[in-house]
């Protein structure tokens, strides 16, 4: 028992400094960014970032969370090596699809308005698409394999490194949203290959096919999740975009990140830690496996509550340290509402990792589809008069509304959270 809390007690604090190491590379990032582009470029970059998370969110995620699952019953059976690798196939195939979308897109976007460098945009950012993808399921397979520290280690080092590359690569080129794209991509793939060699080798695999057949089942109501959940965190910008300015989408990307990035990393400290064991129980038909989530539910709310009141008292002195003067109007006030709406949504990582590791992902959908018509209906009444404000405020609204509609589905559906 003693030798189990040592452990736990070891993973925690590895993880917790990883995470810490991920929040000032971020901070650090945000501030080195937006000291060398203006709002209008930096708008310009997170807008195609967003394009990026619309394909690595819908086609991708869904079956990364089927291989976290599915890990752990092949494990049972003996033959996880080739799942990890059918595994490792399938999204290696899927990251290069979405990379091939990306360059369509910048295709057409170039003949549309007669904008050559569209097309090197739509490359690059086929890249940045490979990374995404390909880092999202190597460090994922750390985590369910509970190798959890060193997932929290290589995110640390990836928030100081992408930006660092991003700024290195504007230093050469000159400053614009392909530079940032170019840098982002190129240090991403370099950091995938480093995880993917401490994920290990695995058996080879001729043909993705079976394996995407399997994983569908389980994948398909996450599917519906990733683009609701797009819809829910991304689509802001593309409204600001077309209803103000591409610069209100700078500084309202810049507010953003400084709030809802702590609130991502913090949040997903305790679900991390707890993932495997809930895998592993539900896999095992574990009766102890409410228990746990409940637990997990009750030490995620005391986190949250003191990080979001961090964040809202400290916000004034991070926009005045972390943000470049041009980038600093309301940033304050976005900070806050931010703040809220994510800290909800974070809040409900207790129970989004329960419902995956039970398969009931159709709680998910459900309470993403609410957020959605929520957050959709407040930012199109607010942002016209308001602009990034007016999106901060949708953003509490619809994160209350996402963690109301799991935590009902969970405690009367089937009586896994409290």
């Amino acid at each position: 028992m003693f030798a189990a809390a040592r452990i736990y007690a070891r993973r925690l604090a590895g993880v917790t400094a990883g995470r810490a190491v991920a929040v000032i590379g971020t901070a650090v990032g945000i501030r080195l960014l937006t000291e060398l582009v203006e709002p209008a470029v930096f708008g310009e970059y997170r807008l195609a970032v967003a394009g990026v998370g619309l394909v690595v969110m819908v086609a991708v995620a869904p079956f990364v969370h089927f291989a976290m699952r599915g890990f752990h019953d092949a494990e049972v059976a003996g033959h996880e090596e080739g799942f990890l690798g059918s595994a490792r196939l399938a999204i290696n195939s899927l990251a290069l699809g979405g990379a091939a979308v990306a360059v369509a897109t910048g295709l057409v976007a170039a003949v549309v308005f007669e904008r050559i460098d569209l097309v090197v945009l739509g490359v690059v950012t086929g890249g940045v698409v490979v990374s995404e993808a390909r880092y999202l399921f190597e460090s994922n397979m750390l985590i369910t394999r509970g190798e959890v520290v060193s997932s929290a280690v290589f995110d640390g080092i990836r928030a100081f490194a992408v930006p660092l590359a991003a700024a290195g690569v504007v230093g050469v080129i000159g400053a614009s949203s392909g530079g940032l794209l170019l840098g982002q991509s190129l240090m991403g793939l370099i950091i995938v290959a480093l995880v993917s060699r401490r994920v290990g080798k695995a058996l080879r695999s001729r043909s993705v096919k079976p394996w995407l057949r399997s994983g569908l089942r389980f994948a398909a109501p996450l599917i519906a999740v990733g683009a609701l959940s797009w819809l829910f965190s991304f689509s802001d910008r593309y409204l600001i975009g077309l209803l103000r300015s591409t610069e209100e989408v700078g500084v309202y990307a810049a507010a953003y990140g400084l709030a809802a990035t702590p609130l991502a990393v913090i949040g997903g400290l305790l679900p991390t830690l707890a993932a495997a064991p809930l895998f592993r129980a539900a896999a095992a038909s574990d009766p102890n496996r409410k228990p746990m989530a409940n637990r997990l539910l009750g030490a995620q709310f005391s986190l949250i509550a003191m990080a979001v009141s961090g964040i809202i008292t400290l916000s004034p002195v991070a926009v005045r340290l972390l943000l470049a003067e041009a980038f600093r109007q309301g940033a304050v006030q976005i900070i806050v509402w931010v703040a809220i709406g994510q800290g909800f949504q974070v809040l409900s990582y207790a129970i989004d990792v329960q419902a995956i590791a039970s398969s009931r992902t159709m709680r998910i959908a459900s309470a993403y589809a609410v957020a959605v018509v929520v957050n959709l209906g407040l930012n199109l009444w607010w942002i016209p008069d308001q602009g990034g404000l007016g999106a901060a405020r949708a953003t509490a609204a619809a994160g209350f509304a996402y963690f109301t509609v799991m935590y009902v589905l969970a405690t009367r559906g089937h009586g896994d959270a409290p």
